[in-house]
């Protein structure tokens, strides 16, 4: 009795952890004190963000957030107010709001470890709000344990986005926001993956002025990890009428096709397979025939049926269909991936998404149901888990109470970022390595959740991801996918085929339009150390061959290169440049001359000297 009433009393006039919440203070600075403008800096116009006295819920004034037609500006909480959360506590957050049209606006709880620089935390979740011309009050809840973690989530901001569709005005009015902190009711808590030892990245060469590296191909450190190389298709009727039109017609052109197929992908994936305007059955049919003209192997291909903007669920029986006829047709498809970025809900985008899973439970229930009718027709199948690792309740919520009914785990883990802003090393590097301590960290989750299963990644996205500075979509952003995005994904996939990250991956994506090509397929640079130029060596023919790959992550700095081969006298030595002399140039060429040259390479005995170019990938095949 003592203690109960003694937590009614903490709670009964609670401490406001919300700076200026009610807006009384007054001000000419706009936004008002205690908030910031977020977004694109063209899109950051004070005029938008002011205190307003017409029509306060309550006292003197209010906070009026103005959303312009075809903008994508926001407010967040200003770092210097932000809740500083600590370990075991619940906030409770309220405010009043309404709006000058009932489309719906959005909160959302985004973290950061550190404000000075940014360094971002994995985001607390977000809320539709739904909004109309009368003040109506809000309450939500996040919970540290479960929503978030401290650390890393170490700064808590309230950030209010007007609208949830860009080409929307839109006028948002807040007043009376409060937060409140208390213990968590029940002390219920998920694994924290910072509290999960994890090694450092494995770089396997030391600083230095020049590349000097000695292979030795007698020793074998690990078998490579050739499903890395995989490229995604869209879906079966993909967005640029390929490799089916929606009648169902085969429109791959013979060149287009054979160029494909000299990729030799090891894997590939597609999904909205259970979303065309033919049958499932009649869409497996296409894949098989896709991937048999293109010459990849169909037992590592990723099926996914549900629609890509995660709208609506495919029944268990429909997914159980799907792996029986597959299995009847000898196909051997046996990736089985359960919804396409489940999670999509919580973008801002113009168009309603992820409608299917109003919350993670709903998608857990899901991935339960189907995993169950799959292993009943096709034992040998494997079940993949649709997450975002950058989101508590999306990733590690998920991957823990889905626990025991999937076999892999497909985060796509692309990098976001602002490509305009940064330095070509950053988005080469810092942005590669960071990826891998996330795949690092999603590894030992899995781990602590399936600590008696083989579980593992299978990336069935990936790559640079930007918008542009004027805010252009990712798939207009040339950079994305030119010799910015090439030394990026070059980076990063000498080290997933080098080191044990993940089973696979396949990057996004296969086609694309010639108008919106972004997505076509020991020095420091930024915040994580790593060499300026990665190394990859593998061995064939029983160490007879050796094929290298080095990618020169510098804008403008060549590098010196003597390669050894331990013990072993050189016959022949080939060397291949993918590069652009321009960095910025266009990442669709007439012509591969354009892009492809012979790299000299001098041999002497055991030894090959080069020059590795700036912002180049080389390709060494040597014959010993």
């Amino acid at each position: 009795m003592t203690l109960c009433l003694l937590a009614g009393l903490l709670l009964a006039d609670p401490a406001n952890l919300a700076f200026n919440g009610d807006f009384e203070q007054v001000t000419a600075v706009s936004p008002p004190p205690g908030y910031a403008m977020w977004g694109a800096e063209k899109w950051k116009v004070p005029g938008n963000y002011t205190r307003d006295g017409t029509n306060p819920h309550s006292g003197a004034a209010c906070f009026r957030i103005h959303h312009p037609k075809d903008t994508g500006g926001y407010i967040v909480v200003s770092p210097d107010h932000a809740v500083r959360p600590k370990p075991g506590m619940t906030y409770d957050v309220a405010f009043w709001a309404r709006s000058d049209t009932d489309t719906p606006s959005r909160l959302g709880f985004t973290c950061y470890e550190t404000v000075n620089p940014y360094r971002d935390a994995p985001f607390a979740g977000s809320h539709a709000l739904a909004v109309g011309p009368e003040w109506k009050e809000f309450r939500f809840t996040v919970q540290e344990g479960l929503d978030f973690f401290v650390p890393p989530s170490n700064y808590l901001l309230l950030t209010f986005y007007p609208t949830t569709r860009p080409d929307e005005e839109k006028t948002l009015w807040l007043d009376d926001i409060a937060v409140t902190e208390h213990p968590n009711p029940d002390g219920v808590r998920l694994v924290n993956e910072a509290t999960l030892g994890l090694p450092p990245i494995e770089h396997r060469l030391r600083p230095g002025a020049r590349l000097d590296v000695t292979v030795d191909p007698s020793k074998v450190v690990r078998p490579a990890t050739r499903d890395c190389a995989g490229i995604s298709f869209h879906r079966v009727c993909g967005w640029t009428g390929q490799p089916y039109d929606r009648q169902g017609n085969y429109t791959l052109a013979p060149q287009l096709e054979g160029a494909i197929r000299d990729l030799r992908l090891p894997m590939t994936r597609f999904y909205g397979v259970g979303d065309e305007p033919f049958s499932v059955e009649e869409s497996l049919d296409r894949v098989a025939e896709v991937c048999a003209k293109c010459g990849i192997p169909l037992d590592h291909v990723v099926v996914e049926l549900e629609d890509q903007g995660a709208n609506r669920r495919i029944e268990p029986a429909v997914w159980a269909r799907a792996a029986s006829y597959a299995k009847r047709q000898g196909y051997g498809f046996r990736y089985w991936e359960v919804g396409n970025e489940v999670y999509s809900q919580t973008f801002n985008a113009a168009q309603p998404m992820g409608r299917a899973y109003p919350t993670p439970d709903d998608y857990v229930t899901h991935v339960k149901a189907v995993s169950q009718v799959i292993k009943a027709v096709q034992p040998e199948a494997l079940i993949g888990l649709s997450i975002d690792p950058g989101q508590t309740r999306w990733g590690n919520w998920v991957l823990a109470h889905a626990a025991g009914w999937y076999d892999f785990v497909c985060p796509h883990f692309y990098a976001v970022s602002q490509i305009h802003r940064r330095k070509f090393e950053t988005v080469a590097l810092t942005d590669s390595l960071r990826s891998l301590e996330r795949c690092a960290r999603l590894n030992a989750l899995i781990r602590a959740y399936n600590p008696d299963r083989e579980v593992f990644v299978y990336d069935t996205e990936w790559g640079a991801i930007s918008s542009g500075p004027n805010g252009e979509q990712a798939d207009d952003v040339p950079r994305n996918a030119n010799t910015w995005g090439m030394l990026h994904r070059a980076v990063r996939m000498i080290y997933y085929a080098r080191e044990d990250y993940l089973r696979g991956a396949s990057s996004w994506q296969m086609l694309s339009a010639v108008r919106s090509p972004g997505f076509g397929t020991l020095t420091r640079a930024g915040e994580l150390p790593g060499p300026l130029t990665p190394v990859l060596a593998t061995s064939a023919d029983r160490g007879r061959t050796v094929y290298v790959v080095i990618a020169n992550a510098s804008l403008d700095r060549d590098v010196p290169c003597t390669l050894r081969l331990k013990g072993k006298t050189v016959q022949r030595a080939l060397g291949t440049l993918l590069r652009q002399a321009d960095p910025d140039a266009p990442p669709l060429v007439h012509s591969e001359a354009e892009v492809v040259s012979v790299l000299p390479v001098k041999v002497d005995g055991e030894t090959l000297t080069l020059t590795i170019p700036s912002h180049g990938v080389v390709f060494v095949a040597v014959g010993v």
